[in-house]
């Protein structure tokens, strides 16, 4: 059902240790519980049916010939495959490290104080994981330890810094580690079920919680419209290994005369046009899973008919028309966008709720608050546009990424998937789709807090650019820097570089309009004066000064029209004068349909 193998970390002091051509120790942990060692430290062995990818990590350093244990180091380790997806999706960490001199065999003498509750350096990672807060608290951590004496004397500890379980290393079988990673792991769908956020794999994991092979349960399932309730429906039945179909009523498709003999059934006679006996969606799913969607807007007369079929210790079903009941298997699935179904004035029946448990519904998050997944949800829609429409699998500019990162999504996914829909056959035949391709509506932009970089606050250009410069002004880095910041240095280069550019294209804009003279194309030498605040400044330094902050940037992915003209001026493709008093010029725009584009929008802007 799951072709990506979930991947564990496991930090362990004498698993983590290289030995070439194979560390044996790791070989005799991973085969028999079926994990393939993706670590590349050493040679590695392709097991035929793994359970997990496993990546080893010793949590040490050697310093002078004694290998120490090294926490910042574990930290960062850590934290670089679980901040960004592909994540960990469950980490096994062992409790004693063996600190002091090597020994010619390669192994470690180990100090007396390794062994103390206090300063084992397995407590140690995990206070630090806790202490940095709720991000790291949804790793999934399990200890693995030989040492199964530390169980009682650590255990307050351990438990309130978020491990998740105590297993026994030299128990620890296949089936075990199996369960573990289906009740605790934070671990993939299926090619169908797209997303790596922690959000949506939490999600997940809840589903995989609550379904049940043997009697079926009552599943409630709350999320907006279109984040796909019916699809995680579809996954708590193939999670279950129930035998039967995976059956589903949509109530809202229904008229409401006619939901009680499609769900119920009817017999002969039952009403007019009730020609013979047949079954409903209920009886449909016997062995499998019905999924009841939109149940909030079913009415109260069937709500009262669902309460026998919903109460566990009966699940009986009686057809329309019918003084007989029937016993059921089957496992009930109730999805609905109507939040207020937990509020005791929500208007459903009380009893009906006491059947269905609201406070364990499974929520589904909205796409605004899973932006992790949004690359991999558009890659998807566009493979899947492009080969209905039997075109080239179409890239997307910069721009775009910003925009549809800065949307709200009241649509949530499927949403996304009409607009991606729609912008592939706007540009069917381009390879590079850009933002006039896409037609979002307006007023529904992001909240600046559910982000992934927040807008600056309302106001004018000028107040914004004060804002940001106090900002950043105000910005201190501590002493200890985070593992976070690692690579931050280029994102805020590449950050200043984009608001520099667009700046520029308001300043060509401004200028051109405040110039508006015939014999200009662009007034690349005043705009940069005004941009740099200078009087002196030729035209050949102006031009130098654009391609320079153009640099950068795939000429292909500039979408303002200022910007797609001045690239190549500054470049000396172009001189800068008016295409019409200027056959070559008007000959090299002419001969490039981005460059003739740009130009005419110029044109029109300027009228």
């Amino acid at each position: 059902m799951n072709p990506i193998l979930p991947t564990i970390l496991v930090i362990d002091d004498v698993y983590g240790r290289t030995r070439l051509p194979r560390n044996r120790d790791r070989g005799d942990f991973c085969f028999p519980l079926g994990l393939q060692d993706i670590t590349g430290d050493c040679a590695r062995e392709i097991l035929p049916e793994p359970l997990a990818n496993a990546v080893f990590y010793s949590g040490q350093r050697e310093v002078s010939g004694q290998m120490e244990n090294d926490l910042d180091g574990t930290l960062d380790f850590i934290a670089a495959h679980w901040q960004h997806p592909p994540r960990w999706s469950m980490l096994l960490l062992d409790m004693h490290f063996a600190t002091g001199p090597l020994l010619p065999d390669g192994s470690v003498a180990g100090r007396e104080r390794d062994r103390q509750p206090e300063q084992l350096f397995g407590m140690q990672i995990l206070e630090a994981l806790f202490r940095r807060g709720e991000m790291f608290r949804k790793l999934p951590i399990i200890i693995v330890s030989a040492n199964v004496e530390l169980q009682e004397q650590i255990v307050s500890r351990y438990a309130a810094w978020g491990a998740f379980s105590f297993e026994d290393k030299q128990k620890l079988t296949r089936e075990k580690l199996q369960e573990l990673l289906h009740h605790h792991g934070l671990i993939p769908g299926p090619e169908w079920l797209i997303g790596n956020s922690i959000a949506f794999l939490e999600c997940l994991r809840d589903a995989r919680r609550r379904a049940r092979k043997t009697q079926g349960d009552n599943i409630l399932v709350l999320g907006e419209t279109g984040t796909g309730k019916e699809l995680l429906a579809r996954y708590i039945h193939d999670c279950s290994g129930r035998s039967g179909r995976f059956v589903t009523f949509q109530s809202d498709l229904v008229a409401e005369n006619l939901i009680e003999s499609e769900l119920f059934g009817h017999v002969k006679g039952a009403f007019t046009g009730a020609d013979r006996d047949r079954e409903g969606r209920i009886e449909q799913a016997a062995g499998g899973t019905l999924l009841i969607d939109e149940f909030g807007d079913l009415p109260e007369s069937v709500q009262k008919k669902l309460l026998r079929l919903l109460d566990l210790n009966t699940r009986t079903v009686r057809r329309l028309g019918s003084d007989q009941e029937k016993v059921v298997d089957v496992q009930v699935v109730l999805a609905t966008h109507k939040r207020e179904i937990r509020d005791a004035a929500s208007g459903f029946r009380r009893d009906l709720l006491q059947r269905i448990h609201p406070g364990q519904a499974i929520e589904l998050p909205p796409l605004r608050e899973r932006l992790d997944d949004l690359e991999l949800l558009v890659d998807f829609f566009l493979e899947k546009s492009a080969k209905r429409l039997e075109v080239t699998k179409h890239r997307l500019g910069v721009e775009v990424w910003e925009m549809l990162r800065g949307y709200g999504w009241p649509g949530n996914i499927r949403e996304l998937a009409g607009i991606i829909e729609q912008a592939v056959l706007q540009g069917k035949h381009l390879p590079l789709l850009t933002s006039r391709h896409f037609q979002l509506p307006a007023g529904e932009t992001m909240a600046p807090a559910a982000m992934t970089a927040s807008p600056p606050a309302a106001g004018t250009t000028s107040e914004n650019v004060d804002r940001l410069l106090a900002h950043l002004n105000a910005m201190r880095f501590d002493t200890a820097l985070a593992p976070t910041l690692k690579g931050k240095y280029n994102d805020l280069e590449a950050a200043f570089g984009q608001l520099q550019i667009r700046f520029l294209a308001a300043v060509l804009r401004d200028r051109y309009r405040h110039e508006n003279r015939a014999d200009k194309l662009l007034p690349l030498t005043a705009a940069m004066k005004w941009l740099l605040n200078t009087s002196r400044m030729d035209g050949t330094e102006a031009k130098r000064q654009v391609a320079r902050l153009l640099k950068p940037v795939d000429p292909q992915t500039l979408e303002d029209p200022y910007l797609i003209l001045a690239l190549p001026i500054a470049r000396n493709e172009l001189h800068n004068r008016n295409p019409e008093s200027d056959p070559a010029v008007a000959a090299q725009i002419a001969a490039s349909s981005r460059l003739q584009e740009a130009y005419r929008a110029i044109c029109d802007d300027r009228v």
